[in-house]
């Protein structure tokens, strides 16, 4: 529901914006880059209604009509919820080399500058992307593995490791939220300073905070879900241990 509202208000909002936002706004590549940002944000924005509705929502029935309840050992599935933090700084390095070809192709097809300006421009936008981008995973993937070691470890020690297990989850996220806010924040800075105009970086900022707050709802969510839906089996093979041994 959170995202399908977010959807809903921010695409016809965004799409408004790119609508009456004109060439005098900015001169040259500044505009072509602000323009196919707002499709790329149009686009992801779109699509937050399968990433963080659908899903949740074909595991919550799963649980639902599997019955499944929360059992003694979560040490694995505790592991497994942190697959955002596994899998995030793989995916988006990935994407940058792509991201940066796909904006010197449509410099190239769509400008009227110099080839020395294209270039230019070319190095000054991506590059401060990928390197915001990689910073941002490195500190996720150091914040996963400080709170990685703090659930399992709570999961193998704790009574009521679930729960307790499930609120560290909740920080995880939030931290890996609060964390992704601030980078995103000087990044839209960084590019309102190379374009020479205040409204890329409140735009910016507007458009990542939906997301932001929807991936912290979902990881929420998400992590509560499989914490139990992974902790029946364990359970089961727990209590075949036991009887085996």
């Amino acid at each position: 529901l959170t995202s399908l509202l977010i959807s809903a208000v921010s695409v016809p909002a965004i799409y408004s914006y790119k609508t009456n936002f004109t060439e005098g706004d900015l001169q040259g590549l500044g505009y072509i880059v602000v323009v196919h940002f707002l499709d790329e944000i149009i686009i992801f924005q779109a699509l937050l209604p399968v990433i963080f509705t659908i899903v949740p929502m074909i595991i919550f029935t799963t649980m639902l009509y599997g019955n499944l309840r929360f059992g003694p050992q979560a040490s694995l599935s505790a592991a497994l919820l942190n697959w955002q933090t596994c899998f995030n700084p793989i995916l988006t390095l990935w994407f940058v080399k792509p991201f940066r070809k796909k904006i010197a192709s449509r410099f190239a097809n769509s400008s009227t500058e110099t080839v020395a300006d294209i270039h230019t421009t070319y190095h000054k936008m991506p590059s401060a992307f990928a390197i915001v981008l990689i910073c941002n995973n490195l500190i996720c993937f150091f914040l996963g593995i400080f709170f990685n070691t703090i659930i399992v470890y709570l999961c193998f020690t704790v009574r009521n490791a679930e729960i307790k297990a499930s609120r560290w989850g909740i920080v995880m996220a939030a931290s890996f939220e609060l964390a992704e806010s601030i980078v995103l924040t000087a990044l839209h800075v960084g590019l309102g300073e190379v374009n020479g105009t205040p409204s890329v970086v409140l735009l910016g900022i507007a458009a990542d905070l939906p997301l932001l707050v929807a991936q912290s709802i979902y990881v929420t969510f998400l992590t509560l879900l499989v914490l139990r839906l992974v902790s029946l089996p364990l359970s089961f093979l727990y209590r075949y241990a036991i009887i085996c041994g």
